[in-house]
This record gives structure tokens, sequence and C-alpha cells, in this order.
């Protein structure tokens, strides 16, 4: 992936601000971290933890606004895709990414091979499975089911039984800087869109109040080269 340098054809306004804005950011927020580091190994004080603390969630914000900004430079290859979902799903069961989840994966057809960018497909379903995890109560239960449908695509569906998303806000979530949740960006769905969108997919989303919400990823077999 690179970075632009200019707003263009290529990417969105949304994508050129987030995409400037951490540009800007970046390098005294870096600053800031190392001192605060230096700060907290000198004192270890409560006010020196929430520092470190809250200057790295900053972090955290500016590289998904990165992530967001960036254009897509797609580098399929052949991936079986049931390996890859339970890859995928250890790094919640093992608790790497959030707090331990039960992630249950099924494949529906044993073997099955396809040819996408892993990477660009990992980044978009974690986006989606951060989103499932946190609405979802501990243990945090999140079905993920991978199927073909006919010869050329496959739909990989996250499910949760959360609380659900207001009717009013279901076609807001994929909008940037819609905050799913407080003191996050706002940018992991869209995020998650924007790259499957250029990987020749799209993404759909259900929900119903007090029942779940379920994400559906539909990718062809064979990413567009």
């Amino acid at each position: 992936m690179v970075e632009p340098e200019s707003p263009g054809t290529t990417i969105s306004d949304a994508e050129w601000l987030a995409n400037s804005v951490a540009h800007a950011l970046r390098n005294p927020l870096f600053a800031a971290l190392l001192k605060a580091e230096m700060l907290l190994r000198s004192t270890d004080s409560p006010e020196a933890r929430a520092l470190y603390g809250s200057l790295k969630r900053m972090e955290d914000f500016i590289e998904e606004m990165l992530l967001f900004g960036r254009p897509v430079d797609l580098e399929p290859r052949t991936v079986e895709l049931g390996p890859f979902l339970h890859r995928l799903a250890e790094v919640y069961t093992k608790g790497e990414r959030l707090e331990p989840a039960e992630v249950e994966v099924h494949v529906e057809e044993s073997g099955l091979v396809v040819e996408w960018d892993p990477e660009a497909v990992r980044v978009s379903l974690e986006r989606i499975l951060d989103n499932a995890i946190q609405q979802t109560p501990p243990p945090h239960r999140v079905r993920l089911l991978g199927t073909a449908s006919g010869e050329d695509r496959v739909d990989i569906t996250v499910a949760d039984r959360g609380p659900g998303i207001d009717p009013a806000l279901v076609e807001h979530v994929f909008d940037p800087f819609f905050p799913q949740h407080e003191g996050r960006a706002g940018l992991g769905l869209s995020t998650a869109r924007k790259l499957i969108r250029a990987s020749g997919g799209e993404v759909h989303l259900e929900s119903t109040p007090g029942r779940g919400t379920t994400v559906t990823v539909v990718l062809p077999r064979r990413m567009p080269s």
C-alpha cells in the first residue's frame, strides 16, 4: 500500500483528510510517547500510566486513520479458506487483539481454495470481528462462517448476539468517522468495506435490536488482477 501525497481521483475526500491529519499528528505524538515512556520508567505512578495509556490510544487512532487513507494495492495469492479463518479466530480466542472471545468457525466446503490478498481480507475481517466482539457481552461468543456460493463466489459471515443496532443507524455504520464504540475513531467498518470493495467484493449488514448483528462479506473466489 502507498500513502497518497495529495487529493486525487483515486481516494475520497474523507480518505485524504484522514491521511493528512494522521501524518500531521504522527511525529509530535511519537515524541510525546517517548517522553511519556521515559516518565513511566522513572516514576511508574498512576498519573504516568494514565498519560502513557491515553497517548497509546491516540496512536491507535492515527494508525487506523493512516490505514483508511491509503490507496489499496492488492497482491493476490492462493489461500485455503478453512485454515485462514481458523488462524484468524485463534487471535481472538487467545486474547491477542482484544480480551479473549469464543469465535466458532464453520467452513462448509473442506479444502476450499481462493485467490485473495490475505492481508487485505484479514484486516477487513479483524475490523468486523472487533466490532462484533465489543458488542457482545462476555464470553463474547461470535460465529465465523465460510460458505461457497456457486463456482465463483465465497461468503464470509460474522454473527453476534449483541444488542443489535438501531434501525435508524444501520445505513450509517460504514460511514467514515461514525463511532461504533465510545473512544474509538469510527473507521473500522469503513476500512473493512474499502478493502473488500477493492478486492471485488461487497459487505452487507443486517441487525435486529435485542437479537444481534450479522455482517456478510461477499468475495469472488479470485480477486481482480
